[in-house]
């Protein structure tokens, strides 16, 4: 899970060298679900490839997979958190969140 945390921290850094600033309520990112993968990388044509380790719904519990994401909060600040992936449906991942295991 070290390597998630490390990962978030890259992330987070080049979000705020691109000017995405998912932790400020208000922030136009935070008004849409996910970035793009275009926006780490420019020559990505699909982001499907990058998720082919992570199997479609109905896959048995491997389908289950540790992850972190940003989760906002009731102000519109978002902040990395642990979840655990449950779902893939094409690019587009649901995830639980533990603390009150809301699906997202």
């Amino acid at each position: 899970m070290d390597k998630l945390w490390d990962l978030a921290d890259q992330v987070t850094n080049r979000c705020h060298d691109l000017g995405i600033h998912f932790e400020a309520p208000g922030a136009p990112v935070n008004r849409k679900k996910g970035i793009p993968l275009a926006s780490f990388d420019p020559t990505s044509d699909e982001d499907a490839r990058l998720l082919k380790h992570v199997p479609e719904p109905g896959k048995g519990p491997e389908a289950r997979k540790a992850a972190i994401g940003v989760r906002h909060d009731e102000n519109g600040c978002g902040a990395w958190k642990p979840c655990t992936v449950v779902a893939r449906l094409g690019n587009t991942l649901t995830v639980e969140w533990p603390e009150d295991r809301a699906r997202e």
